[in-house]
């Protein structure tokens, strides 16, 4: 029974951990909207993170214990490769 009290504690202490940094990031959220500043995005660096991302997922699928590692880095190397060369006409090289 004692066990089943500090899983309890653990569970609560994290719940309100989450809760916290959510309240800070709405927070956070709000004060960079008041500043209204233009961020320029560099897309040539999502194509290049993307070129990253792709060789280390296919590493990673090819070992057996990281498939699901593997998976998300593929992933990300994909999508980072097609959002920047959809926006190729606004390369920063």
């Amino acid at each position: 029974m004692y066990f089943l009290d500090d899983e309890i504690l653990l569970i609560a202490g994290l719940t309100v951990l989450g809760i916290i940094l959510g309240v800070l990031l709405v927070i956070l959220v709000i004060y960079k909207k008041k500043k209204e500043k233009h961020v320029v995005i560099n897309y040539y660096l999502f194509f290049r993170l993307g070129l990253i991302f792709l060789p280390i997922g296919v590493v990673f699928l090819l070992t057996v214990k990281l498939m699901t590692l593997g998976f998300t880095f593929l992933a990300l190397g994909l999508c980072y490769i097609a959002i920047g060369l959809s926006k190729r006409d606004k390369w920063k090289t």
